[in-house]
């Protein structure tokens, strides 16, 4: 601990200082609840603490607290939506940012997004949903351990597969 401190030049409670509002805010992305957002929070900490050593200084410290707290928000959503024919990752698609009063309205639109997400390669999936979190490409390619060209065109990739698979839906009449 003291040689990862050392290479930041400062003290583990800096650290949580310095990135505890980019954790909460990421968080609260992903679970979309408050009390859960502190929860990861708190998760975040504790793994940090524990796994500093695998830390990889040759990347960002803040893509890779961004990454364990993704991790953990999504841990967080397994243990909120139990079903197994869910991808817990997934379940960031189910707060859109129209979100629909009407019930019917609401459950055709999440349809929809697991339809159309299910044409997308691992990779794809991956890459969007890290996009539709707010991750910029260099962070992208970095989290991925992609180039950054490859994020690009990784992601243009999976619009375009979304996009073709809603037009083919659209024509079926569905």
């Amino acid at each position: 601990m003291d040689e990862f401190l050392k290479h930041y030049g400062t003290t583990f409670e800096q650290v949580v200082e310095t990135y505890s509002k980019q954790i909460l805010r990421n968080a609260y992305r992903i679970v979309r609840n408050t009390a859960d957002a502190e929860d990861v929070a708190q998760e975040v900490y504790l793994k940090l603490f524990r796994k500093y050593d695998q830390f990889d200084s040759n990347s960002s410290l803040s893509t890779w607290i961004n990454a364990i707290t993704r991790n953990a928000a999504i841990d967080v959503l397994r243990a909120r939506y139990r079903d197994p024919l869910r991808d817990p990752a997934d379940i960031m698609f189910h707060e859109p940012a129209y979100r629909p009063s009407d019930p019917v309205e609401q459950r055709d639109l999440i349809k929809m997004v697991n339809e159309s997400m299910e044409v997308l390669s691992p990779k794809e999936k991956k890459i969007m949903i890290l996009f539709a979190e707010g991750y910029e490409y260099r962070e992208l390619a970095e989290i991925c351990g992609i180039l950054e060209g490859t994020a690009r065109s990784r992601l243009f990739r999976a619009r375009e597969k979304l996009t073709l698979a809603r037009l083919s839906k659209l024509s079926q009449g569905n």
